[in-house]
């Protein structure tokens, strides 16, 4: 993936926030269900690690980020979008530089009569039985 077009607006600290997220959980990183109501202490471990894997047993219920990782994670995908939507763009416009047979106007109502005329023969010869 370019990093150059990805990166273009998204400042190094939101990249770096990012790619804390794409690596996962660091060791420690987590807090129980039950830790959340009883305790403050994994408010010191959420500024430090960024984001925190909330578990109940052994199961992830769910994560807690940093409300300026959360927004780098968006804009992030924003980007991925757009740089998605631009590429589908350019593979649009390449594929149609490539288009040799252009019908306009009366060439084209002719060539949909004539589509018309070739299906009402194939559904005929399909109902008596002749194809």
């Amino acid at each position: 993936m370019d990093q150059k077009g990805l990166t273009s607006s998204m400042t190094t600290q939101m990249m770096k926030d990012v790619e804390t997220i794409r690596r996962g959980f660091p060791l420690g990183g987590r807090v129980s269900v039950t830790n959340l109501s009883r305790s403050t202490e994994w408010r010191k471990e959420l500024q430090e690690y960024k984001m925190l894997e909330v578990v109940e047993r052994t199961q992830t219920a769910g994560v807690i980020l940093l409300p300026e990782v959360f927004m780098a994670m968006l804009k992030y995908m924003e980007e991925l979008e757009a740089e998605r939507d631009q590429s589908e763009m350019n593979l649009i416009i390449t594929l149609r530089e490539q288009m040799q047979d252009w019908k306009t106007g009366t060439e084209l109502a002719e060539k949909a009569k004539e589509r018309v005329r070739e299906r009402r023969q194939e559904i005929r010869e399909a109902l008596n039985g002749s194809k």
